[in-house]
């Protein structure tokens, strides 16, 4: 090989790795959740269940992770924060996890069966001041409730009166 062949191909190698270089930083945004599915077995008409679910980040930065609702059991599911307060997004730290109550509430006339709904779970960037385009990632947790029957409230007498047949009229 000679000198000039081997400076042509060092050249144009140079000039990739540079402009390689020169591009800006992007951030690694994600967002985890578990557990990966949420099942209510023998939900009773009038009950409210609570489940943790944990939001997972493996950002660069703090994500905002927005949440919806899907499905027919979707009227029924709430998440909750950590003061008990309705949310819709949650602040996940750097590398870090936050959690999020997933509140259930079974209607007095709802039906006997199974009912699904989702949970999707999307992440959105804190600083929205940057020109570069961002992808938005989503995870979508599914959720069944069993309604099973109504709500059975058992209890325990203490105390028996019965009036003597003397007393009453007839």
């Amino acid at each position: 090989m000679t000198p000039r062949r081997g400076l042509w191909l060092l050249i144009p190698t140079a000039s990739v790795l540079l402009g390689i270089a020169a591009l800006p930083a992007l951030a690694v945004t994600g967002v985890g959740a578990a557990p990966d599915a949420i099942t209510f077995d023998e939900a009773r008409r009038g009950e409210s269940r609570l489940t943790t679910i944990d939001v997972l980040g493996s950002a660069d930065e703090d994500s905002l992770v927005s949440f919806a609702i899907d499905g027919s059991a979707a009227p029924w599911l709430e998440l909750l924060g950590d003061r008990g307060e309705a949310i819709d997004e949650l602040l996940v730290p750097r590398a870090g996890r936050s959690t999020a109550d997933v509140a259930l509430q079974v209607p007095d006339a709802a039906a006997n069966g199974r009912y699904a709904a989702s949970i999707t779970l999307a992440t959105r960037p804190v600083d929205t001041a940057s020109d570069l385009s961002e992808v938005e990632i989503a995870v979508v947790i599914p959720v069944v409730v069993d309604v099973a029957g109504s709500q059975q409230i058992a209890g325990r007498m203490t105390d028996v009166v019965v009036a003597s047949v003397a007393e009453v009229a007839i």
